[in-house]
């Protein structure tokens, strides 16, 4: 009997031992768990022009309603035709959420019969093909599919300067990667994020023509700011962070992913 309790005062502190070693620092799980999700294929448009391109149309089903079209006859507004009636109206800036999702309101000019405003939810299941969510102030959504046709405006510049250069980082992702861990930004906008799979978000400021990028996550009072080699979309760099605490220079290498 004292040989069978040691073996089990034994195997009672070898389980203690494992429990304490599963509790690490939650600080550093943001910087770890990044490689815990599996790349999603994006099928949504690159950015807003692409989004509103003026020689696509949206192709509408929504169940029990006539099939309708839409159209972006410019990057801020819109053309709805349903039954022989086209409705017209300006767009909020549209917004892109991961992994393939755009958003936008939609406000029709005055004097439309029957109009009116609301949320728009875009989401992409395939090549050209998603799911349509259409929310009216005070009613409820209207759901359905649609289908684009018409052509693309081109493929999307990588950042840096020459032709086409923007500063407009809508849909891609970048990642640092540091010795002890990494960050991770999701562009929803010309000038918004989302940190860490929308733990947290943010704004940035980007040049194209210096590569200088500049995000600010208030929620965590972080500011990161580094140089990306224009026309590049991988390589090495120094990224300076600033917190409450001081700021420090991490080297790190990066890499943009997405359209």
């Amino acid at each position: 009997m004292k040989k069978l309790r040691t073996l089990v005062s034994v195997l009672a502190m070898m389980s203690m031992a494992a429990v304490l070693t599963g509790c690490g620092d939650d600080d550093d799980s943001d910087d770890d768990d990044n490689n815990d999700n599996p790349p999603v294929t994006r099928f949504a448009p690159a950015n807003v022009a692409d989004l509103t391109a003026s020689a696509k149309t949206y192709t509408v089903n929504v169940a029990g309603q006539e099939q309708m079209t839409l159209r972006f006859p410019s990057s801020t507004t819109y053309e709805l035709t349903q039954g022989g009636v086209t409705e017209t109206g300006s767009i909020s800036e549209p917004i892109f959420t991961e992994p393939n999702t755009w958003t936008t309101t939609l406000t029709p000019n005055e004097g439309q019969e029957g109009a009116q405003s609301g949320a728009l939810v875009l989401t992409w299941t395939g090549t050209d093909a998603g799911t349509w969510s259409f929310t009216p102030q005070g009613a409820q959504a209207e759901t359905g599919t649609f289908a684009v046709t018409g052509s693309n405006p081109g493929p999307g510049p990588g950042p840096g300067p020459g032709p086409g250069a923007t500063n407009d980082l809508t849909g891609r992702i970048l990642q640092f990667t540091y010795s002890t861990g990494g960050d991770k930004f999701t562009f929803t906008s010309p000038t918004a994020y989302h940190w860490e799979n929308n733990t947290a978000t943010g704004t940035y400021q980007y040049d194209s023509s210096t590569g200088n990028i500049r995000l600010e996550t208030p929620s965590r009072g972080e500011v990161f700011e580094a140089t990306l080699p224009p026309n590049t979309t991988s390589g090495s760099t120094t990224v300076r962070l600033t917190t409450s605490s001081g700021t420090q220079e991490l080297p790190a290498t990066y890499t943009f992913t997405g359209p």
